[in-house]
């Protein structure tokens, strides 16, 4: 067994001499938080792929795709603190009804309105970047980015309550719709590499500003990558 760790470490130390700095694709885990009510706690949120490539000097530019994830409910961000126990099919215009449904929820602030947003869902979003590298160590780098960024997704929308004759339980009638939004992207990102250069393991931070939000989205974590 130990025979075999060497060949495998012989090999990657072996990549240096591809490692001509000049390319770089990261695969990235990370979490997101938006500052508006309520966003659900999920370690792992986005997930994603990043490509650099170097202009000149300390000089990059990058495309990155992030999406939202489906794992643990990580593809929703909610509004306020309810689930929708079953879809309903008609609705009841009465705002009253918002506040009997939420007033014991922890996000519920009393102001809850019919044709409010309540949920973000299955967000992907696109960035164009340009970069540039702060920090050159032979093992340390650090990277500012500044970028545009697309972003698409659904959002759920209250348009009323159904009243169940039988029951008498109360549920929200939502209505989805198409989300696209344009935006700016500032971030750092840094880098660790292993096997002279060919390999790199970092963390990123981003904020999203989008037209059409109250609030940014801040995302962080961690990325594998390699240079060549």
């Amino acid at each position: 067994m130990i025979r075999y760790i060497i060949v495998v470490l012989a090999i990657l130390s072996s990549l240096h001499i591809y490692a001509q700095d000049v390319h770089s694709v990261k695969a990235e885990m990370t979490s997101f938080y938006i500052r508006d009510r309520k966003t659900d706690y999920n370690p792992i949120a986005q997930a994603g792929l990043t490509y650099t490539r170097k202009i000149k000097g300390n000089f990059f530019v990058g495309v990155t795709y992030q999406q939202w994830t489906n794992w643990d409910r990580g593809a929703q961000h909610r509004l306020y603190g309810f689930e929708v126990p079953e879809p309903a099919y008609y609705s009841l215009q009465d705002g009253s009804m918002a506040r009997e449904l939420l007033k014991d929820k922890p996000n519920f602030n009393g102001h809850i309105r019919v044709g409010e947003l309540i949920t973000r869902r299955g967000y992907k979003m696109l960035d164009i970047s340009a970069y540039y590298r702060i920090v050159a160590g032979p093992r340390h780098i650090v990277m500012a980015r500044f970028g545009i960024s697309y972003a698409a997704g659904n959002g759920e929308y209250l348009e009323g309550f159904y009243v169940s004759s039988t029951t008498g339980i109360i549920r929200p009638v939502l209505e989805r719709r198409l989300h696209r939004f344009w935006g700016i992207v500032p971030g750092l990102s840094y880098d660790y590499r292993i096997f002279r250069g060919a390999f790199s393991v970092g963390a990123d931070f981003r904020a999203r500003y989008y037209l059409q939000w109250s609030s940014a989205q801040y995302d962080y974590g961690v990325h594998v990558g390699i240079n060549f």
